[in-house]
Formats: structure tokens, sequence, C-alpha cells
């Protein structure tokens, strides 16, 4: 007598979820769009954009590109700290592999999947994997998030009471901050004591909280790589901040350029919830409300994120082409060892 499946209702209970945590999340995406239309004269938005600056639009897509080269050197320094060394040109395949994936998944970190499954391909754990693709996206925040304090507290009484947002972007700071001294620079004493801790657990959970330890132990004492992995997210972040005055600048925003330190760090960070597809309607929504404060109306605010997303999905269908012709795990290896 054949034993029951009990594996194929869990799996259509797991299909039948992420179908439903997709559609809500489309659902999401297209009610702000909705929300942000009612009102608009959609037909300035399409007239904006019919003449804005093709050569500007153009070196805002080179940004883009540039951004991805500059991600899979930030990510080779990371992974090279437990020998990983695939090669800039394979990381760099991964990047733009990622930026078409990203398309399709919530949030505009979709696209880590893959880079954390490159990383593993490449010969990585797969802790290790995630891991540094974590301290990847701290950096990232850390950066960003400094260049809000940095432009609110210099400019921003130009644009009235800043106080709340100064406030919290000070708070995001140091959390971050925390996060990266504990990666980084946690003392041997506290080492020791989370040792001690893990093996009070029963002796499973010990394994496994010991093999936590020691991956998240992976970046201590690495000063160096801190440093040049930091400088190379600053230099990425202010390629993020002029990709978005460039697309302003196609369209003829009156906006200062210190403005986007404010504008890009909240909505780079608003885009990263992962409650719609890409960030469709969270884009639209942060910037008619951020480039509202500086004036701009909402017909020429959606313009700027319509051109903004529709860069990005050429990014993404140049990635598409690129990851149907990369090589296989077999060939990256080989590669890697010869």
């Amino acid at each position: 007598m054949d034993k029951p499946d009990i594996a194929a209702p869990r799996q259509r209970r797991s299909n039948l979820r992420t179908t439903l945590t997709w559609l809500l999340r489309a659902a999401i995406s297209f009610g702000l769009i909705f929300y942000i239309l009612w009102g608009t004269e959609v037909g300035e938005v399409l007239a904006a954009i019919r003449v804005a600056d093709l050569r500007l639009i153009l070196l805002a897509l080179g940004l883009q590109i540039l951004g991805a080269l500059i991600m899979a050197m930030r990510f080779g320094i990371l992974l090279a700290v437990r020998d990983t060394r695939p090669g800039l040109a394979y990381l760099f395949v991964s990047t733009m592999s990622a930026a078409f994936f990203r398309q399709f998944l919530p949030s505009t970190l979709g696209g880590d999947a893959l880079r954390g499954y490159d990383a593993w391909r490449a010969g990585a754990s797969k802790g290790f994997a995630v891991l540094a693709l974590f301290v990847d996206r701290l950096l990232g925040l850390a950066v960003m998030t400094a260049f809000a304090v940095l432009a609110i507290a210099l400019f921003g009484s130009d644009r009235g009471d800043m106080s709340g947002a100064y406030r919290w972007a000070i708070a995001g700071l140091i959390l971050v901050m925390i996060a990266l001294g504990l990666l980084f620079y946690l003392p041997a004493r506290q080492k020791g004591q989370l040792s001690a801790l893990a093996s009070r657990l029963p002796a499973r959970l010990s394994a496994i909280a010991e093999k936590l330890g020691q991956i998240a132990t992976t970046f201590h004492g690495k000063g160096g790589v801190l440093a040049k992995s930091a400088a190379l997210t600053l230099v990425l972040q202010v390629n993020v901040v002029l990709f978005y005055w460039v697309v302003a600048q196609s369209l003829g925003l009156e906006v200062q350029f210190w403005a986007f330190f404010v504008i890009v760090p909240v909505t780079v960070l608003v885009m990263m919830a992962p409650i719609t597809i890409n960030g469709i309607g969270l884009r639209e929504a942060i910037l008619v409300y951020l480039l509202g404060i500086w004036g701009v109306s909402s017909e020429l605010a959606l313009a700027l994120a319509w051109l903004e997303f529709g860069i990005t999905l050429t990014l993404g269908l140049i990635g598409g082409v690129i990851f149907a012709l990369r090589p296989s795990r077999s060939e990256i290896l080989s590669s890697t060892q010869s």
C-alpha cells in the first residue's frame, strides 16, 4: 500500500502563500499608483517625459552600469575575507543579472538573492554569502544616512523645519554604525560570552549557534576591509545621488544638487520595504512627496519617477541578456581553480 504523499499538500500551501503574497504586493503597488494618478494630469507627465533630454537619460543609464561595477568591486572585497575570489568580471555579471531579477521581486533588494546564490556558486558557504550581503547593505545604509544627516544639517534650514527628519536620520545612522561596530570590532571578551551562552543550549541548537557565531565573527578585526569597502561605498552612493540629479536635469527640474542628498537616501530606504513589486508605487509616492517640498509639481515628480523606473527597467533588460549568456557553475569553478 502506497504511503500518502505528505510533502505535496505542504508544497501546494507554500505555492498558494507565495501567489497570494505576490498578488497582495501587486495590489499595493497598483493601489498606490491609482491614488497618485487621481487628480494628476497624466498628459502633462507624458509630455514632460517626451521632451526630456535623451543625452542626459543615456548618461543616467551609464551611471547605473557604473554603479553595478562599483557594487561588484565592493562585494569582491568582502568575499575575499574567506578567500572567495571569483573575479571582478564574474561579480559584475552577477550584479547585472540581479538587476534583471529585481524587476520581478519585492523591494529593490530582490536581486540580492541571486547575488548570494552566485557567491555560493563561486565557492562561498551559504552563511558567509548572506553575511557578506548583509555587510554590503549595511555599508550602503551607513553612507546614505550620513549623507542625509550632513545635508539637513548644512542646508536643511532652507526648507523650513526638518528637525524630525534630522532626528530620524541620526537615529538610523547610530543604529547602523553600532551594527557595523559589532561585526568588525566586537571585543574578545564578548565573543567568549557568546560562545559560553551557546554551549548552554541543547546540543543541536548549540551546534547551530556556534556555527552562526563563527560566521558572524568573520569580519572581526578586518579594519582594512572595512576601510576599502567604505571608500567604494562613498563613491557608489555619490553615484546614486548623481544619477537622480541627472534624471532631474533631463526634465529641467530646478532643484539644488544638495537637495538630492536628502531626497535620494529617503527614497532608497522607502523603496527597500518589501511590500510592493520592485518598489512600484512606493517610488512614485515618496518622490512626489519629497520633491513637493522643493516646489516641484506632482506631474514633474511623477515624470522623474517614471523615467527613473524606465532606466532601471532598461538596465534590467541588459542584465537579462547577460544572465542568459553567463557561464555555468562548473565553468566558473574550473576557471577560478586554473
